[in-house]
């Protein structure tokens, strides 16, 4: 269960740090990042996330930004 956890910090394109604020004890999606007006995931973007972590984990800033600039292609 702790790699489970764990998991769900870490970004399923890159694998580091996703820095989700929704994983907090108030989980409160306002709190997040992502939740800015200005962040755009992509279908593609979101398309590249492994199977198994769809659901489970947050891709990253860096992750975001670079899609804006290189698109991911699945």
């Amino acid at each position: 269960m702790a790699a489970e956890a764990s998991d769900s910090l870490l970004c399923p394109l890159c694998g580091g740090p996703n820095a989700c604020g929704n994983i907090s004890a108030a989980d409160n999606p306002a709190d997040c990042w992502c939740h800015q007006p200005d962040r755009v995931f992509s279908q593609n973007l979101l398309d590249s996330v492994p199977a198994k972590y769809r659901g489970k984990a947050c891709i990253c800033q860096q992750c975001v930004a670079k899609q804006a600039v290189e698109p991911y292609s699945a």
